[in-house]
């Protein structure tokens, strides 16, 4: 299948036939990588980062808390917005 790569903005950009988004199973947003290896253009999903497990337990982390090493409040003003109930 041909394509013609066009302008986008200061880049280019080529699109991508809506027959092989779907096999390749992206969509708008997706994340790819690109990987140029002598003249050959791959493009292909880029892995979910995996995430970690944390090492911290919340609780663990609150029972560190004393009056000693507690941080101060600060008044940010009257509540705008979503911050409203």
């Amino acid at each position: 299948m041909k394509n013609a790569v066009q302008k986008w903005g200061n880049s280019l950009g080529l699109r991508i036939p809506a027959a092989i988004a779907a096999e390749m199973r992206i969509k708008r947003g997706t994340p790819v990588t690109l990987q140029l290896d002598e003249g050959v253009l791959t493009v292909r999903v880029a892995r979910a980062a995996r995430r970690r497990k944390s090492r911290f337990k919340l609780n663990d982390l609150l029972d560190r808390i004393t009056p000693e090493n507690v941080q101060p409040t600060y008044n940010w003003g009257r509540d705008v917005g979503r911050e409203i109930v």
